[in-house]
């Protein structure tokens, strides 16, 4: 008896089918495939997000100079925080922290 016409099909699709998972499994695995795909993805959204906060400090550090360049008060507090600058006639009084109790 001949193999009924379901039958024929069914091969076919036995045969498509493990075709297809092959095609997916090389798809997936080759060098250049998806799994590079995402991962090389992932990295790109890092190095994005790190370009972002260095932008960002970028543009801090622009506004800074801006500041140093054009604002003389701005320029006296830096000098007075970070060098321990004083004006004429004035005296530095340094108060000690409390200790606590338990040291």
């Amino acid at each position: 008896m001949p193999p009924s016409p379901i039958q024929k099909h069914k091969n076919i699709f036995v045969i498509i089918g493990v075709a297809l998972c092959g095609l997916s499994l090389l798809v997936y695995f080759a060098p250049y495939g998806l799994r590079n795909y995402l991962v090389v993805r992932e990295k790109l959204n890092l190095v994005n997000s790190e370009l972002d906060e260095l932008k960002k400090k970028n543009q801090e550090l622009n506004d800074e100079i801006t500041l140093l360049k054009t604002d003389a008060n701005y320029v006296e507090k830096i000098a007075r925080q970070k060098l321990g600058m004083l004006k004429k006639n004035e005296l530095l009084f340094e108060v000690p922290e409390k200790k606590s109790n338990k040291e």
